[in-house]
């Protein structure tokens, strides 16, 4: 009979035992809840900033195209004018829109100004002289010439992002000569570059 006594008050727990798994379990609970709150409040907190960080990285981005889209045009403007390509088109002159003359010399600001392409074409979309860096390959071609299109029809510049096989950002500027449209002057740089 003190064997059966014995067994009985063995499987027998206590009410402080019952209290203290209890409390454990719940310690156990709230302490797993705690973690998971936490886990998904960093998670979120991470996303969130990274989103910052890509939209932050994403407007330096857009700037530094805007501001190297408006070096080119102006560069382009003000080359147009110094070799007076705007009235060689104008008249014609098959003389002096020759590469050998007035030309000769952009390879050399090609390379003192970072610009790997400098091309001019007539209204009509004819390439009247071309200049590239070495091993550069042809840009898509229906892209200039819907961008030239552009340019003559609202004679105002437009900028073109061209990643075939290069990436390359593209300034298409109207020449102009005795107040009219009579060219297009095309300046390229690399976006790895900038």
């Amino acid at each position: 009979m003190e064997k059966q006594v014995k067994t009985n008050k063995r499987r027998y727990l206590g009410l402080k035992w019952k209290a203290f798994i209890g409390l454990s379990f719940l310690l156990l609970i709230l302490s797993a809840t705690f973690y998971g709150l936490n886990y998904r409040n960093l998670v979120e907190q991470f996303r969130a900033q990274r989103q910052l960080e890509i939209e932050s990285l994403s407007r330096q981005i857009d700037g530094m195209l805007d501001k190297t889209a408006d070096r080119l045009i102006r560069l382009s403007g003000a080359l147009a004018s110094l070799s007076n390509i705007g009235k060689a088109l104008h008249e014609r002159n098959q003389r002096q829109l020759s590469p050998s003359i007035d030309f000769a010399q952009y390879g050399n600001l090609g390379y003192e100004l970072d610009v790997q392409w400098i091309e001019v074409f007539t209204l009509d979309a004819q390439p009247v002289w071309h200049w590239s860096q070495a091993a550069m390959s042809e840009p898509p071609e229906e892209l200039f010439l819907a961008a030239i299109t552009r340019v003559r029809n609202e004679e105002q510049p437009v900028t073109l992002l061209a990643c075939k096989p290069l990436c390359l950002l593209y300034a298409f500027v109207p020449i102009l000569a005795q107040g009219e449209n009579v060219g297009i002057m095309v300046l390229g740089q690399s976006i790895a570059d900038l």
